[in-house]
């Protein structure tokens, strides 16, 4: 998590970006067996990334979207 959040309520504290980050766009499925869809763009605050997901994710909720800064990604490759 980023500095800008408390993990108690993830509302924003303090000055926050001045210029644009990634963030994580996560959306929670409706079901149990849903798939969860989630994009990582670039963007100033929340709201500029939960528009730019929108290009990226079909039929996207913004009420069911979790928005996480500086997301720290790690993706392994089959060898």
């Amino acid at each position: 998590m980023s500095d800008f959040f408390t993990k108690q309520n993830k509302t924003e504290h303090g000055p926050g970006p001045t210029e644009e980050i990634e963030w994580l766009v996560v959306q929670e499925p409706k079901d149990i067996n849903g798939i969860t869809q989630c994009a990582t763009v670039r963007a100033k605050t929340a709201y500029f990334a939960l528009r730019e997901a929108e290009k990226l994710i079909e039929n996207m909720n913004k009420q069911d979207c979790i928005c996480f800064p500086n997301p720290s990604l790690r993706i392994k490759g089959v060898k």
